[in-house]
């Protein structure tokens, strides 16, 4: 004997049964005939992915409800590929809006059935929007590691050349040898991180703040980049004297070494030989700023998208640098900025906060 508070299937109506399951899918479902002046029968998930609020009518066809017909009308009027008949089960991808414009990319797959002789389309349409943005994300991801993996590998290539060069000093050519290690296991770290460009690109990231010493960040940065210099014959110049023991923030120093790097690594590469390249700090009342400078001024077509992703003003370039360097700048809470002229030169210079 069923409890008192269960309920038998012999109660249920087979029709209310029936809605029940094809209204709660969370895919839309519709049911097209074999022409579009055909009734239409679809769930709530099928007009709420093109963005349409749907009621039901209490009509009812073969147990199944149907949507008001000016509802399904509209939809099958803006998305016309709906009543394109596929000859086969194979998903099918759309990019298009929704009723308010917003973007929207949509999978449909279709299958043909009968019903008492009447050829019908059961069509299956699934909101991947989302999905296909974090694939791009990913993706872009993984360009941003690659974009910083050339920086490492290029300073290992470079100090390959001039430890070469140096092999009758022996305390140089150690010290050199004990850069490259160390590079090397920066580029492995590097490698490492694509989860971290991901998140930071999708506001997602958690910063794990500790002390920071500006000044040993910089110097790192230009130790890492001095065999580059050498093979550009670029000089890099510092002019530090403000950033002592007491230029320390919170924030994560791999990330802020990357920020620095880019804008050194951009620098280096907008000159020829014999130029030099500048990089000073600077502490003000309640932020420190790191600036470079270089002699050469950005191409003025490049100025106003300076920050934004794949903008270079280079053909060689990836256009990544600048926009990680925002990136990172935006998660500690400070800014960017950049000043450009034919008579001064670029100047790009990074601000933060201290707390």
């Amino acid at each position: 004997m069923p409890d008192k508070g269960s309920v038998s299937l012999d109660s249920i109506a087979v029709p209310s049964l029936i809605d029940a399951i094809f209204y709660s899918m969370p895919d839309g479902i519709a049911v097209f005939g074999p022409t579009g002046e055909n009734t239409v029968y679809a769930n709530q998930a099928f007009c709420k992915i093109f963005g349409y609020e749907c009621e039901m009518i209490s009509e009812t066809y073969r147990n199944i409800s149907i949507l008001p017909h000016h509802i399904m009308g509209e939809i099958r009027e803006r998305y016309p590929f709906l009543d394109t008949q596929q000859t086969d089960e194979t998903p099918r991808y759309y990019e298009t809006t929704r009723r308010d414009g917003s973007p929207l990319e949509v999978r449909v797959t279709e299958t043909m059935f009968e019903s008492e002789g009447t050829p019908l389309r059961l069509i299956t349409a699934v909101d991947v929007t989302e999905q296909r943005r974090l694939e791009c994300s990913k993706k872009s991801a993984e360009r941003i590691i690659r974009h910083d993996l050339r920086d490492y590998i290029a300073s290992l290539a470079n100090a390959a050349e001039i430890m070469n060069a140096l092999h009758d000093d022996k305390p140089a050519s150690d010290e050199m040898l004990e850069y490259i290690r160390a590079t090397v296991v920066q580029t492995m770290d590097l490698m490492a991180s694509g989860q971290q460009a991901f998140l930071m690109e999708e506001g997602l990231y958690t910063l794990t703040p500790q002390p920071v010493e500006l000044h040993d960040v910089v110097h790192h940065v230009v130790r890492m980049l001095e065999p580059m210099a050498y093979s550009a014959g670029v000089a890099i110049e510092t002019d530090l004297p403000s950033l002592d023991e007491t230029a320390v923030l919170n924030g994560e120093r791999s990330l802020i070494a990357r920020a620095v790097a880019n804008l050194l690594r951009n620098a280096l590469e907008a000159e020829s030989s014999g130029a030099r390249v500048l990089i000073r700090g600077e502490i003000g009342e309640h932020d420190i700023t790191i600036e470079v400078r270089n002699p050469t001024a950005v191409a003025p077509a490049v100025r106003e998208r300076f920050f934004e992703k794949y903008v270079s003003g280079r053909n060689s370039g990836a256009g990544l640098g600048t926009y990680i360097a925002k990136l990172i700048m935006e998660l500690h809470g400070g800014s960017i900025a950049m000043h450009t002229s034919e008579d001064d030169g670029t100047t790009v210079a990074l601000t933060f906060p201290m707390e």
